[in-house]
């Protein structure tokens, strides 16, 4: 069983990134509005967050994830959230392009599958908040 632990404590624990991902080694936390970073000295370091996540799973560390990627997990008790009162990184996307009487066919394609997509990824933000606070900080139950 976990117990809460406070972020700078991570320092003391080996930790998973993904290169891929806003921050790298360099985490955020919100809490009560106040901002705080903790650099992550003992590392594993990947560009796959895939490959993270099967370290977490196989006990290797704690990993900063995605819910999305992770959710299936947690819910069947193979990672546990921890830091759950503090909130990590949001994201926002924005898709600008120049007005054109005959804009290409792949970037209308483009256009319409963000359109199309964004309120799936909406919904699965909002499901991931529901079911796990909201906080992809993971370990190993």
């Amino acid at each position: 069983m976990w117990r809460a632990i406070y972020p700078l404590e991570l320092k003391q624990h080996l930790c998973l990134y993904a290169t891929t991902l806003v921050g790298g080694n360099k985490w955020i936390f919100e809490l009560n509005g106040e901002y705080s970073s903790v650099d992550i000295p003992q590392t594993v370091e990947a560009d796959d967050s895939e490959i993270l996540r099967n370290i977490a799973i196989a006990g290797g560390g704690i990993a900063y994830l995605p819910y999305c990627l992770i959710g299936k997990e947690i819910a069947a008790g193979k990672l546990v959230p921890i830091l759950t009162n503090y909130a990590t990184s949001q994201f926002e996307l924005s898709l600008y392009f120049k007005p054109r009487r005959h804009m290409p066919t792949r970037c209308a394609n483009f256009k319409e599958y963000l359109v199309k997509r964004t309120p799936e990824i909406d919904l699965e933000r909002k499901k991931g908040i529901a079911h796990a606070n909201g906080k992809p900080f993971t370990q190993l139950a």
